[in-house]
This record gives structure tokens, sequence and C-alpha cells, in this order.
């Protein structure tokens, strides 16, 4: 199955290819099947190999990670438990995983790449970033905090030498539009904090991509 995506990676050349997504029994129980996987694809695809591990504990227990070129974790944090953290709060909190990717970099002796990090444009958006807007109807709409969230991880890990980047959950084309409280940074201030990230024009950037 995977092989088929490999050979259409290989043809549009693309940067990175992911070998699966929150997999985590199949991805902590089974490493040798990973690790064949992954000797197999680069048969075919010479690009870069990365699996995208859940933040929960999932990414730290992967045992395959040297047969990859990047550590890969959804990134969805829980940052604090207030609903409307300050920035400083934020970097707190960002600063509290930043020790244990750390860690799982130079144990695998891979760098990090968020192969997922987004978060609402809601009250609490912060303390439960997993969280979907349909499953909170309740959600009270604070673009200012989303802002905030992505200016708390560009200027903690953002910094560091081992995070290769992040794919930005999430971007649509024009013709789908979401409501106030929905993930996607665009016509919000979120929007304005990623674009001075990409073009350098903000605080020290990485390389960094949307999804």
């Amino acid at each position: 199955f995977l092989m088929l995506y490999a050979r259409l990676a290989a043809e549009v050349d693309a940067d990175v290819l992911v070998l699966g997504t929150e997999l985590t029994r199949a991805a902590t129980e089974r490493p040798n099947f990973w690790r064949t996987l992954a000797s197999e694809v680069r048969t075919v695809y010479d690009g870069q190999l990365t699996y995208a591990a859940n933040w929960h504990k999932a990414y730290k227990r992967v045992q395959f990670w040297s047969a990859l070129d990047y550590v890969g974790v959804q990134a969805y944090f829980p940052l604090t438990d207030t609903e409307s953290p300050s920035l400083s709060a934020l970097r707190d909190g960002w600063r509290r995983h930043q020790a244990a990717l750390a860690e799982v970099h130079e144990r695998a002796g891979r760098p990090i790449l968020l192969t997922e990090v987004g978060y609402r444009s809601a009250v609490g958006a912060a303390a439960a970033p997993w969280m979907w807007p349909e499953r909170d109807e309740t959600a009270v709409p604070d673009s200012a905090l989303q802002a905030r969230c992505y200016r708390a991880l560009l200027s903690t890990v953002g910094r560091t030498p081992w995070l290769k980047g992040g794919i930005i959950w999430k971007w649509h084309p024009p013709s789908e539009v979401e409501g106030p409280t929905a993930f996607t940074p665009q016509g919000k201030p979120a929007e304005q904090v990623l674009r001075r990230w990409f073009t350098g024009t903000g605080e020290k950037r990485t390389r960094t991509t949307a999804e």
C-alpha cells in the first residue's frame, strides 16, 4: 500500500514522506516492521522519511527513529491549565516539553520535525490544543490567544538547533471557510505572526510550512 505513495513521492520530488500517523500500538510494538518498511521505501524514494507519533508519550516510546531521517511529533502538547494565559506562561509551557523533545533527539540522533502543530482561535486552546472546534460547541473566540500560542512555540522550541521545522495545522483553500474558533490562522493575528516568521522579519525562525 505505502509503496504506491512512495513512488508518487519520488515522481513529484516530495521533500519528506510520512510513513504513518498516530498508529501508537503498531509503532511501539512492532519496531522491526517499521525498520523493514523504511528500507523498502528507500529503494524507490530518495527523499527524507519520518513517522508522525502522537505527543502523549508515544513519540518517546518509538524504537525505530534511527531508521528514519526525522523524529516526527504531532505536537498538540497542553501548555497551561488557564483559559487565557500570558505569553510568558505559554513559553514556560513549551519549555517543559522542550526538555523531553531534546532528550528524544539526543537518544535517537535525529532532528525533530513537528509533523503537526496548531491551535484553535478559542479560549482554552492552549490547555487542549487537540480539541476539534465541532466537539466544543461552547467555544469562545480568542484569536489573540492563538497568536500568542504560535509566538510561544516559535520563540522557544523554534530557536533550538535540533528542530528541523513544522507543519501548521491547518490552512484551507479559499473556497473553504471555517468558524471563528477554528484551527486556521487565515485572516487572524496568528497569520501575521507566521508570516513574519516565514519571511524572517520577526523572531529568529526555523523552517516551517502549512498543511
